[in-house]
């Protein structure tokens, strides 16, 4: 046979080596670090996405939406308003109260998520070791007497000093009872340190200027509160067991960035429930002073008992966190000392938001068991602070 030219030879093998490396050759070194870098570069913007998409959810986006077209449309707004003067009076008082309180959320807000992440975890720890009784084996100490006859008044006592939202209070007190803290004494925290914090007593004081029994009241109900539950709690768990796995457990052993990481995550969910809520009890207590008849109004500030209740509604359907629910409590001008005594102690015991929040946790009999107690204890207490005061 003839042999082939050289020439076609070698344009043949050429296609050949091709066809090999398209058949799945193994890439060089500079083709696997440019594949490396492409993966790399896909991996951290999906981590980007992922993180913005938490940061910012579609409701936020909706609120974004709604925030530019009411700017765009101010002049219109403007004059619809004016032309209608109940409703341009609540909207000037629903955005004096957001105004005034957001100072004191926010601040509460940032030492809570710092709290929450870098002291109250080595805090359990202390709760469940020094305090608790001897034994060889720990997980053989009942969980009622886990962390001694002192778990519960130390807990609750904690609580007045360390502040911590109403939402951050009741992850807390979960994180405790994994941690091996008597559910009683983790309830105890979780009440005191939302209701009577020191965030939450100093917007007291600026709110209800020259009333230090307001003061006074809200510290001991909440320190009673606190302490009732959590002694009580043995009776109120019943059959419905705490169960300690719903909420998600953070690693002991987390690296100082993933505790920065977690502190601006918390400060910034807890921000915008409670923005949320703040803006929500504004809304709710200036629609009800604003637009409700004042005849309707004149009849429940004149009866203590009716005043107490639609105090009490509001404050477990809206109510604002206990750091800036005193600018919403002062709004409700037509109300007795005692309905805004009750609307400031029964919102932070009893909200329907932290009820929920709680289901993860105790489940929806125990949840709604102890969210009830609290809130009668609550009414019971501000009644009774309210016929000392007046």
């Amino acid at each position: 046979m003839t042999a082939e030219p050289p020439e076609r030879s070698g344009s043949s093998a050429v296609p050949a080596r091709r066809s090999d490396r398209h058949r799945g050759a193994t890439p060089g070194p500079q083709r696997r670090s440019l594949l490396a870098r492409v993966d790399g570069a896909a991996v951290r913007a999906r981590e980007w996405f992922e993180s913005v998409r938490g940061a910012i959810p579609w409701a936020g986006l909706a609120v974004a939406a709604g925030l530019i077209a009411l700017v765009l449309a101010r002049g219109w707004l403007h004059t619809a308003v004016a032309s209608v003067e109940p409703l341009s009076t609540w909207l000037a008082v629903v955005a004096s109260v957001c105004l005034q309180g957001l100072p004191f959320l926010v601040a509460g807000v940032l030492l809570s998520a710092a709290l929450s992440v870098w002291l109250l975890p080595r805090m359990a720890h202390r709760l469940s070791g020094p305090l608790a009784p001897d034994a060889d084996d720990p997980a053989e100490v009942p969980a009622s007497r886990r962390g001694g006859p002192l778990a519960v008044p130390v807990s609750a006592l904690a609580g007045l000093v360390l502040p911590q939202t109403s939402a951050r209070a009741a992850d807390t007190a979960a994180e405790w009872c994994r941690a091996g803290v008597t559910p009683g004494a983790a309830h105890a925290y979780r009440l005191s340190a939302a209701s009577a914090n020191p965030v939450a007593l100093v917007s007291t004081a600026v709110f209800f200027p020259g009333q230090p029994g307001v003061l006074a009241a809200r510290v001991g109900i909440g320190l009673v509160l606190a302490l009732l539950v959590g002694w009580a709690w043995p009776v109120l768990s019943g059959a419905s067991a705490a169960r300690a796995g719903g909420l998600r457990a953070v690693p002991a052993g987390a690296e100082d960035s993933a505790e920065v990481g977690r502190f601006i995550d918390r400060a910034r969910d807890d921000l915008l429930r409670g923005g949320g809520h703040l803006a929500l009890a504004a809304a709710l207590a200036a629609a009800f002073s604003q637009l409700v008849p004042a005849s309707w109004l004149e009849a429940v500030g004149g009866s203590t008992l009716a005043a107490v209740a639609v105090a009490g509604v509001l404050a477990v359907l809206g109510g604002a966190d206990a750091m800036a629910n005193a600018v919403v409590a002062v709004s409700l001008t037509r109300f007795p000392l005692v309905a805004q005594l009750a609307y400031l102690v029964v919102g932070p015991a009893a909200d329907l938001s932290t009820a929920v929040r709680l289901t993860a946790w105790l489940g929806r009999r125990g949840a709604a068991q102890v969210t009830v107690v609290a809130g009668a204890l609550a009414v019971l207490g501000a009644v009774a602070a309210g016929v000392v005061l007046t």
